[in-house]
């Protein structure tokens, strides 16, 4: 039953002591049970959350709330033959308040936490009164009740004995609520004895010298076990590594620690030199925290970059004492990074067109290493491009410039896969690669010198070309058609190829007149598209995939990364994760004059640790021959003619007339050019009941120039 208001329960220890611990356990409501005889009877006292418990003397508990800064009495809630969800109440459980008054004045509450639990054997009648667990995130204050921090209440507890005279318990239930009768913060620490974890109450330390804890800018080094050892790794190209400014700076130091351990730092260069301002050697930690702020010079002229290794080691018989657990013996080890500001530089090499003078001067800027976003307003580089006199004018040759066309200098390694870690699976997150570290461009000039490192970023690209060889009709044939009307097309997404050797699912493919990917390999030499088109027998199409991630760890030669799929012997190129990067664009004058201006505006940059040139290679972009390219032509038979613009994807923004020279003509049809402007388009018309193929080899020229295009070809389908 339950009993509401006033005089509350009788002080504990009167009927063999309260076994009581507490839990954070909790969700919602109460109910009654069945009638029970001579047994133990539960008996509770709880206060309404947000409260807390205070001694009203003569073994009383009252319940108390501080609204804000007022302190008003709330009636504590006893209740006799209780459960909570069927299980003994503890001190600390939350329980649903349902079936009982729940409100006292203004003040209202749906959950309750109990403060007092006595276990008597009695002749018990009534109801037993069992409570839904709350799950309520409610405040529970600390408790103001006396006798929960007297010493005689340790003896009514079951310990398992003391250590430095703090008492052991069995479970970590137990240890809180001894904190709560301390009225102290709800915590337990963790006790290995042998094998059998026991439980201090609150936050234990023992009074062996123990270091807890060591921190360099505010990076936790204790955090990174490595066998007997506590190791910071880092690596050049990381973006979490420990740095110093190549200018010179201070760095942080923290140790901690109890009962006054001692201990030796080091740092030192890379030369095995010291740079500490004092020896620290059998140094003692008098308070919890020991603080060092070290000073580093800056980097001689001409180095570039620098290392420091440093070293903390417990001296005498001092030890760790971290995540609750007693170690003797280890070093702290870590390493810290010096760079040089990098230098950002953007250039360009010179034409190799004929009677070109290429015009450029460098731009450079100076910036803090591994900081990304920084302005880089100062770099605009302009790069002219001018013709003798009488020679050719010059046509822009792409419509725009992605900054990863342009040559990075020292920044990326190529590794080709030998071997991943497993077959036949969708994706690997190990591979192994050939392990030559240093990679030469095609005139045996020393590009890259090194070998990969974590934090490295890798992308590769694979391209396979096969041969349409059947169309798969499902709907009429079950097996490719061998004996199908070479002249009727089928639309269909599945096809035969001459081999599906290094395919897989998810691949872009790419024809004649369309991009999908391929939706799976199936069997023999069966593949099936993403959508249906009609392709045509001995047709060539290409699969391509296209995938990166970073390097995640290096064992011995295994790479681990993220997962990616590629076949062995796939070219992978690897970049510091840390190399200079820049945002932009490139506007270029108008074409069919005698000079070219390429304007390279640089919106934004991230940079790295090593200085880095961008050159810009104007004949990407710049040719004195006007451009066109292939077109695929496919029309009906017997149509009376059809338009050709021989022109129609060029780039080159030409002004000037321009005029189509044939090399080699169509063979099953007549064309004519237009007699008048524009001069680069003709119509084509087949022969009568012609169905089949027919092409056409052109060039194109500008009136102001003798120089004329790449030849290229119209291919046509009559159908």
């Amino acid at each position: 039953m339950a009993i509401l208001g006033g005089g509350g329960g009788k002080k504990g220890g009167e009927t063999g002591g309260d076994k009581t611990s507490t839990s954070a356990s909790g969700a919602s409501g109460g109910s009654g049970g069945t009638s029970m005889q001579f047994q133990t009877s539960i008996n509770t006292i709880s206060c309404p959350c947000s409260s807390y418990a205070i001694d009203l003397g003569n073994g009383n508990i009252g319940c108390e709330i501080d609204d804000f800064g007022i302190l008003k009495s709330i009636n504590p809630i006893s209740i006799s033959n209780h459960l909570i969800n069927n299980k003994t109440p503890k001190v600390g459980d939350r329980w649903r308040c349902t079936k009982i008054k729940c409100e006292q004045g203004n003040f209202k509450w749906d959950t309750l936490h109990v403060v007092k639990v006595e276990e008597n054997l009695e002749q018990v009648s009534g109801s037993l009164f069992n409570s839904i667990p709350s799950t309520s995130n409610c405040y529970i204050p600390p408790t103001t009740i006396g006798y929960y921090v007297e010493n005689k209440i340790v003896d009514d507890y079951v310990t398992l004995g003391f250590i430095n005279d703090v008492p052991l318990f069995e479970t970590a239930a137990l240890a809180m609520s001894y904190r709560i009768r301390e009225g102290k913060e709800l915590s337990f620490s963790e006790y290995n004895d042998e094998g059998v974890i026991k439980y201090f109450p609150g936050e234990y330390y023992p009074k062996d010298k123990f270091i807890t804890g060591c921190k360099i800018n505010k990076k936790d080094m204790l955090a990174h076990a490595y066998g007997s050892d506590w190791i910071y790794k880092s690596y050049a190209s990381e973006t979490n590594k420990i740095t110093v400014d190549g200018k010179g700076g201070i760095i942080d130091f923290k140790v901690f620690g109890k009962n006054k351990p001692t201990f030796t730092i080091t740092i030192k260069d890379s030369s095995g030199c010291s740079v500490l301002d004092k020896k620290i050697k059998n140094e003692t930690l008098e308070s919890d925290v020991y603080n060092l702020r070290q000073s580093f010079p800056a980097l001689p002229q001409g180095k570039t970059s620098e290392t420091y290794d440093f070293t903390l080691t417990p001296t005498a018989d001092s030890g760790y004492y971290y995540n609750k657990e007693i170690i003797r013996a280890g070093t702290v080890k870590a390493k810290i990074w010096q760079f040089k500001d990098p230098v950002f530089t953007l250039t360009a090499s010179n034409s190799t067109i004929a009677n070109a003078t290429t015009t450029q001067t460098d731009v450079t800027v100076t910036k803090k290493p591994n900081t990304r976003s920084q302005d880089t307003s100062s770099l605009t580089h302009t790069t002219t491009i001018t013709r003798a006199s009488g020679s050719d004018n010059y046509y822009v040759n792409a419509k725009s410039l992605r900054f990863s066309d342009l040559t990075t200098q020292n920044t990326w390694i190529k590794k080709t896969i030998i071997k991943q870690d497993e077959d036949g699976i969708p994706c690997v997150s190990s591979f192994k690669v050939t392990n030559n570290q240093n990679y030469f461009d095609s005139s045996d000039n020393l590009i890259y010198q090194g070998d990969i490192e974590i934090g490295m970023r890798f992308s590769g690209k694979i391209e396979k070309t096969k041969t349409i060889r059947k169309s798969i009709d499902l709907d009429i044939h079950k097996e490719p058609c061998d004996d199908c009307d070479d002249n009727t097309d089928i639309k269909t997404n599945k096809f035969e190829i001459d081999n599906t050797n290094d395919l897989f699912a998810g691949m872009m493919v790419k024809g004649i007149n369309f991009i999908t990917n391929l939706e799976s390999v199936d069997c023999g030499k069966s593949i099936t598209l993403g959508s249906e088109h009609v392709i045509n027998k001995n047709t060539d199409i290409t699969f391509s995939h296209v995938q990166g991630g970073t390097v995640r760890d290096i064992k011995g030669d295994l790479i681990e990364t993220n997962c990616v799929r590629f076949p062995n012997n796939t070219e992978l190129t690897f970049t510091k994760a840390n190399k200079s990067e820049i945002e932009g664009g490139v506007t270029f004058d108008k074409s069919g004059s005698s000079s070219m201006t390429i304007t390279s505006i640089i919106n934004n940059g991230d940079f790295g640790q090593d200085d880095t040139t961008f050159t810009l290679d104007p004949d990407l972009f710049i040719t004195n021959k006007p451009n066109t390219c292939d077109q695929h032509i496919t029309i009906g038979k017997n149509i009376s003619s059809y338009v050709i613009d021989f022109t129609k994807c060029d780039t080159d923004y030409n002004t000037n007339d321009k005029t189509v020279g044939v090399v080699d003509s169509f063979k099953n049809g007549t064309f004519a050019l237009h007699g008048g402007a524009p001069m680069t388009r003709s119509t084509y018309t087949p022969n009568p009941n012609f169905v089949g193929k027919d092409r056409l080899v052109f060039t194109v020229a500008t009136n102001d120039s003798d120089v004329a295009s790449e030849e290229k070809t119209i291919f046509i389908t009559v159908k």
